[in-house]
């Protein structure tokens, strides 16, 4: 009975693992800035002017579309900024 109840808990255990990882969907694409929404690069101008935009990425999470634009900033460091297709900032770091 030890057997068949520690198989049972295992069995569980991998299917929650599975379900939980199928939820997360996350498509990442790199595209050129004149391919990113003139929301997205007007506001990433706004906030960040004269920034120079490294790369941009497209991301598709679970239905999600946001761009994460990498930057060097006025302190000659990198940067990544992550915004909707509307240009509402969602992150920065």
């Amino acid at each position: 009975m030890t057997r068949s109840l520690m198989g049972t808990l295992l069995g569980t255990v991998l299917l929650v693992g599975g379900c939980s990882m199928m939820h997360h969907d996350e498509i990442e694409v790199k595209i050129a800035p004149a391919d990113a929404p003139p929301a997205v690069l007007a506001s990433f101008e706004k906030a960040y002017p004269g920034a120079k935009i490294t790369e941009i990425e497209k991301e598709n999470d679970d239905g999600m579309t946001h761009y994460e634009i990498t930057y060097k900033g006025d302190d000659g460091k990198s940067h990544e900024i992550e915004l909707d297709s509307n240009g509402k900032i969602l992150a920065d770091h």
